[in-house]
């Protein structure tokens, strides 16, 4: 399945495998797909899937939807820091438009009970 999503005034492609698309059917609810960009000492992509609800969200399909945040880990500079779920980032102060940082395409999978997603830039 492909879908065209516009977050922060720009088009992304979302692409969801023929797992992720049944996977996707069968929730009973709200998931997120949030597209984060990490900044800091270091530039990380990551795309997480968590239940809460945030209000910059857009829908995929069914009880899918994505979101676009770019964040920061203000205490530590560290991928296994950034890869702990329990350490929660906060927004990255912005100068410019977020529309700027929105990826170009956004992949999602699901493969043994586990959602997965990789995005692109270019």
């Amino acid at each position: 399945m492909q879908k065209f999503v516009n977050l922060h005034g720009k088009d992304i492609e979302i692409t969801l495998s023929k797992a992720a698309e049944t996977a996707a059917q069968n929730l009973t609810a709200p998931l997120v797909a949030e597209i984060h960009l990490i900044l800091g000492c270091l530039v990380v992509k990551r795309v997480w899937f968590r239940e809460q609800q945030n209000k910059d969200e857009k829908n995929i399909t069914g009880n899918l939807n994505v979101c676009f945040r770019v964040v920061r880990y203000p205490k530590h500079c560290r991928i296994s820091h950034i890869d702990d779920e329990t350490n929660q980032p906060e927004d990255y102060p912005l100068v410019a438009d977020k529309k700027a940082f929105v990826p170009r395409w956004l992949k999602i999978d699901y493969k043994a009970g586990q959602w997965s997603g990789e995005y692109g830039l270019v």
